[in-house]
C-alpha cells in the first residue's frame, strides 16, 4: 500500500536470490595502477529490478554528473554495471501478488529479513560495496525510491561495522526515508503539541510494511533530491490537513515516477531545474554541524492544482496551494522548513498565527481573482481551456481470424489470476485498516494519556488516520484500475 511508486509498467515476480560471488565483481587494483574513479552502483526503484543502460545514463546525466551541477563527476560504470545493479524491487500488492513484501518483518539483526524485497536488496548492495572496498575502489551508490531506503539501511549497517565514510558516497532521489518528509520516517513516531518527539513506528504486517526507516545524515557523504509534493519523500508534517494528504497521494501518482524523465514532454524535472534546486536547512554545504548530507528540493506545482483547467488554476491555485502548504507548516512552502537533517515525525497542528493565515488567504484569493480576470479578457482561450479534447479518430480493423480455444482458455486463466490478485491485495489492505491501524491508534492514545496530554491523545490518532485512510483509498483505486487495465489488455490480445 504505502511504499515506493512503480517506476515501470511490467509486473516482475522475484524469488529470493543469492548474490553472485563478490570477488568476481570487484574492480581490482595492482601496484602502480593510477587512481581509479568511483565505481557507480545504480539501483532501480520498485518495479525496476534491472535498471538498464538508459536508466543508468539518465541517473548519471541528470544527477550524478549533471554538467550544470555535478555531484560526483567522473563516476564510472564498468562491465555489467553499465546496466545497473539487480535488486528485487518488489512492492506488494501494487505490482502483483507473487512478489516480495516491502520491508516487514525484521530479522534478528534488526534489519529487514531476507523474505523482504528491501532485505534482499540490502544484502546485494552490501556485497557490491564491500567487494569494491576490498579492491581499493571508491563506490558511488545511486538509489531511487525503494532503493534509496535500501541505501539508507546500508549506511546504518556500514556505520555500525565501523567502515569510514571515505570509500562510499551516496546520491538518493525520491527517498521515502528522508529525515524530514520521507513517509517511512513521518510515521516512525509522533510529535506532541509541546514539541516533544517519541518513537512509535506504524507496522502493517498484512502488507509487509514497517515505517521505521530514516536516512542517516552524519554517516557518509550524501546528496538527496526530492520533488516538492512527492508524497513518498515530501509527506505532510501535519496530516490532519486532508487537502495536503490528498495532494501528497496525487504527487505519488504523478511526480514520484518522473525523476529520470528529464523534462521530456513536460514530464519530470529538467537538468536546469535539478541544478537550480533549493538547498534546504540542515545541509552540510550550509555549515550544519555534524551533517554530511546536502538536501535539495525541486519546485513543483501542487498536483491537486495541476488537475484543474488553466483558468481555475489561476483563480483557485494561490489559495488552494496555501491551504495545502499549511500541512507542511508554512503556507508559503510545499515542504517542511525545519532542518532537513533532523528526523521529524508527524504532529497535530502547525505553529501558525490564525490572523496571519486569514490575511494571507485573503491576499491569495485576490491574487487568484486578478489572474482570472485576465483570463476573462480572452474568451476564446477561456472556452478552449474548458472544452474537452477531441479524441483522435480510431479505425478498427475487423478481426479476420477467431482466437483458438486454447487462446480463450489461457485468456480466462489470466483474467482469473488478475482478479485473484486484486482480491488478495484488497483483503490485505482491509486487514491493515481493520486490525493494524486500530492497534496503532490505541498505542498513540495510551502513550499520550500516560503523559496527561488529552489533545494529542485524541488528536494524533485522528491525524494519522486522515493520512492512512486517504492513502489506502487511493492505492485501492490504483489496484482496481491496474486490474481493469490488465484484463482489458488480455481481451484485446484476443481481438475483442
Amino acid at each position: 500500500m504505502i511504499g515506493c511508486a512503480l517506476l515501470g509498467a511490467g509486473v516482475v515476480a522475484v524469488s529470493p536470490i543469492a548474490s553472485p560471488d563478490v570477488q568476481s565483481r570487484a574492480v581490482r587494483l595492482t601496484a602502480g595502477d593510477p587512481p581509479v574513479p568511483s565505481i557507480g552502483l545504480v539501483i532501480g526503484g520498485s518495479g525496476v529490478p534491472i535498471p538498464g543502460a538508459g536508466y543508468v545514463d539518465a541517473a548519471n546525466g541528470l544527477y550524478i554528473d549533471n554538467p550544470l551541477h555535478p555531484i560526483y563527476p567522473g563516476t564510472t560504470y564498468p562491465g555489467v554495471l553499465a546496466n545497473g545493479v539487480f535488486t528485487p524491487e518488489g512492492l506488494y500488492p501494487l505490482d502483483g501478488i507473487n512478489v516480495l513484501r516491502f520491508n516487514y518483518p525484521n530479522d534478528a539483526s534488526g534489519f529487514p529479513s531476507q523474505t523482504t524485497s528491501v532485505g534482499q536488496g540490502l544484502t546485494i548492495l552490501d556485497d557490491w560495496i564491500k567487494a569494491n572496498n576490498a579492491a581499493g575502489a571508491t563506490t558511488t551508490v545511486f538509489g531511487y525510491s525503494q532503493s534509496a531506503t535500501i541505501a539508507s539501511l546500508e549506511m546504518e549497517k556500514l556505520q555500525g561495522e565501523g567502515l569510514g565514510s571515505s570509500p562510499v558516497q551516496f546520491l538518493l532521489i525520491g527517498d521515502p526515508s528522508a529525515p524530514n518528509g520521507g513517509i517511512l520516517e513521518r510515521f516512525s513516531g509522533f510529535e506532541t503539541t509541546s514539541g516533544e518527539t517519541h518513537a512509535l513506528p506504524l507496522n502493517l504486517p498484512s502488507l509487509g510494511f514497517s515505517f521505521d526507516s530514516v536516512t542517516p545524515s552524519d554517516a557518509f557523504q550524501t546528496t538527496i533530491y526530492s520533488m516538492e509534493y512527492d508524497g513518498f519523500t515530501d509527506f505532510p508534517r501535519y496530516p490532519l490537513n486532508f487537502l495536503a494528504d490528498l495532494n501528497a497521494f496525487l504527487g505519488i501518482r504523478t511526480l514520484h515516477g518522473t525523476y529520470l524523465n528529464g523534462g521530456v514532454d513536460g514530464s519530470g524535472p529538467t537538468p536546469e531545474q535539478i541544478a537550480d534546486a533549493h538547498l534546504l536547512p540542515g545541509s552540510e554545504s550550509l555549515g550544519t554541524p555534524g551533517s554530511l548530507t546536502d538536501y535539495y528540493m525541486i519546485d513543483q506545482t501542487a498536483p491537486l492544482v495541476a488537475l484543474l483547467p488553466k483558468p481555475l488554476q489561476d483563480l483557485l491555485g494561490p489559495a488552494l496551494t496555501y491551504l495545502i502548504n499549511l500541512g507542511y507548516g508554512d503556507g508559503d512552502f510545499g515542504y517542511s522548513t525545519a532542518p532537513a537533517n533532523v528526523a521529524t515525525p508527524f504532529g497535530l497542528f502547525p505553529d501558525v498565527d490564525p490572523t496571519t493565515v486569514f490575511n494571507d488567504l485573503v491576499d491569495r484569493v485576490e491574487q487568484g481573482w486578478q489572474a482570472f480576470q485576465a483570463d476573462l479578457a480572452d474568451p476564446a482561450s477561456l472556452m478552449a481551456a474548458f472544452s474537452p479534447a477531441v479524441a483522435d479518430t480510431v479505425t478498427h480493423t475487423a478481426v479476420t481470424t477467431l482466437p483458438s480455444l486454447s487462446d480463450i482458455i489461457d485468456a480466462f486463466t489470466s483474467v482469473t489470476s488478475a482478479i485473484n490478485g486484486a482480491l488478495s491485495g484488497t483483503s490485505d489492505i482491509a486487514n491493515a485498516l481493520l486490525t493494524s491501524v486500530p492497534s496503532y491508534d490505541l498505542s498513540l492514545l495510551t502513550a499520550n494519556l500516560q503523559n496527561g496530554d488529552l489533545l494529542d491523545a485524541f488528536g494524533l490518532p485522528l491525524a494519522a488516520n486522515t493520512a492512512i485512510y486517504t492513502l489506502a483509498a487511493g492505492f485501492e483505486v490504483q489496484l482496481i484500475t491496474n486490474t481493469i487495465s490488465e484484463i482489458n489488455a488480455i481481451f484485446a490480445g484476443l481481438g475483442f
